[in-house]
């Protein structure tokens, strides 16, 4: 289960570079400018970047299944299945839940209240399943009988999509208990917006939805309806939602207390947290190729979550490197939320463009309420917040590769995993230079005939590739932890040996 667990990322590189660009192409087009022209041009980044964002399911789906299948035929499936998908919901669901759990998609519509519905990730992992049980079953089949004259191909095409019929039929009908739970859950942190615990389950669930890629049934809720509150300016306009309120408040310079609260967090996550997490990852890789290869993607993300508000990309791939340590930043984040609130640090974001295209918590909306003398104290209150953020993740990563990431309770069963290892790696005296990455270790040979392929990866290694520098072993979260202790081995191997020759 590891091993599967850990070949995903492979799987799915390209669909999270996607993902990336499409927030950075948000975050260009937010610039704000008067020249005409540019503005247009800015709208097709804004378009094409939302586009992506939205499309994430679906370009993971079909990334997946394309490097996993290497075959036209399951690509094309996975993509008809994914539309059926979206198809059946919209036909058999309820029409009459909020509109924040219905999801556009391709423009499928009947009528107003008739769209499929926002199932996010959740839809891509349903499919990704069908068309792999389905396809494994369609090359086991034998060509005889009475349905002989239909090939294995569109054996496979007609079972996956009966089968994804059958599957969107149940999410169709079973979705209502998705709605309960979730529309209680916001009820209650609403009706109790003052109580750290609240924040903290707030803080929690939004990372959740992000990931599932159904954010926006918190966001709209809180940030621009009921479930945000409510406030009556001097004219008797009512501005719901945290994010309008704040709006208004800000250009009628007059701020009241509590305003901002649900998206305070965002910014100490973004700017501190997220940049921190990056960072902490990357120092965690000591193969200089490996370090110079990812210093872009470095770059990339921390631009990401800094400029646009998301720390999203990042956040898919410590999930599927290291599931642990994911978990860990979701408690972080709730209890980041939960601090600003016992510390009454509340910053708030302006709606400057549409609520669809909204950037949370970027470092330019935080420069400008620096700035602002109202604002002042409390964004000193939230620079040190995210100080000391910083430091707890750096030290929360370290901890984590150094001590969580391979098997710490159990010594015994680690140390005789590190000797079957360095066995198969041809014993200590073959190893040449050893390194390592967050997930991969890369390891050169004096003699290469010497590693035992078969035996690496019916243990724990799930993948192993030659380089004309060596070889790479995607091992999993422990790299960086079996690498170090195998640098130790060879230091103490080397110093015996000094020690015998004198």
């Amino acid at each position: 289960m590891k091993k599967k667990w850990y070949e995903i990322l492979d799987s799915v590189r390209f669909a999270i570079t996607v993902l990336l660009l499409g927030y950075l192409f948000i975050g260009i087009g937010d610039i704000r400018t008067e020249n005409e022209i540019v503005q247009k041009i800015l709208l097709i980044f804004s378009t094409v970047g939302l586009l992506l964002k939205n499309l994430f399911p679906l370009i993971l789906t079909l990334n997946y299944v394309g490097n996993n299948k290497k075959d036209v035929i399951p690509f094309i499936g996975a993509f008809m299945c994914y539309a059926l998908l979206n198809v059946v919901t919209m036909i058999l669901s309820k029409n009459n839940y909020p509109a924040v759990f219905y999801q556009d998609f391709l423009g499928l519509a009947i009528d107003e209240k008739s769209i499929p519905l926002n199932i996010g990730i959740i839809g891509s992992i349903l499919v990704i399943i069908v068309v792999d049980k389905t396809y494994a079953w369609s090359r086991k089949r034998y060509n005889y009988g009475f349905l002989t004259f239909i090939d294995n191909d569109a054996w496979f095409f007609i079972t996956a999509i009966i089968l994804t019929a059958f599957v969107g039929v149940a999410v169709s009908y079973s979705y209502v208990y998705f709605v309960n739970v979730v529309s209680k859950l916001m009820q209650f942190i609403s009706l109790n917006s003052n109580n750290p615990i609240a924040m903290f389950i707030y803080g929690f669930c939004d990372r959740i939805g992000q990931m599932l890629h159904v954010d926006n049934i918190f966001k709209d809720n809180f940030l621009f309806g009921n479930l945000g509150g409510s406030w009556t300016d001097g004219k008797q306009i009512v501005y719901t939602g945290d994010v309008n309120i704040w709006t208004a408040q800000m250009l009628s310079n007059n701020l009241t207390a509590g305003v901002g609260r649900y998206t305070t967090g965002t910014y100490i996550i973004n700017l501190f947290a997220a940049p921190s997490l990056i960072i902490g990852y990357y120092l965690n890789i000591t193969d200089k190729i490996d370090r110079s290869r990812m210093f872009g993607m470095l770059l990339l993300g921390i631009c990401a979550s800094l400029l646009t508000g998301s720390s999203l990309p990042i956040e898919i791939v410590v999930l599927l490197t290291s599931p642990l340590l994911y978990f860990i930043h979701l408690l972080f984040c709730g209890a980041i939320f939960m601090a600003c609130n016992i510390m009454d640090i509340y910053v708030g974001v302006m709606l400057t463009t549409s609520k669809s295209t909204i950037l949370l918590g970027n470092i330019f909306e935080f420069i400008h309420y620096y700035n602002v003398v109202n604002l002042h104290l409390m964004l000193v209150k939230a620079l040190i917040m995210g100080i000391i953020v910083f430091v707890l993740y750096q030290l929360t990563v370290f901890v984590y590769y150094h001590i969580l990431a391979q098997d710490f309770l159990d010594t015994q069963q680690g140390k005789i995993e590190l000797k079957r290892f360095i066995a198969d790696l041809g014993g200590l005296t073959n190893i040449k230079k050893i390194t390592s990455s967050s997930v991969a270790i890369t390891v050169v040979l004096y003699d290469r005939d010497k590693l035992n392929v078969d035996d690496l990866l019916n243990d724990r290694a799930y993948k192993v590739t030659e380089r004309y520098y060596g070889f790479i072993i995607k091992y999993g979260s422990g790299s960086s932890t079996i690498c170090r202790k195998i640098r130790k081995e060879l230091s103490d191997y080397q110093d015996c040996l000094a020690y015998s020759k004198k």
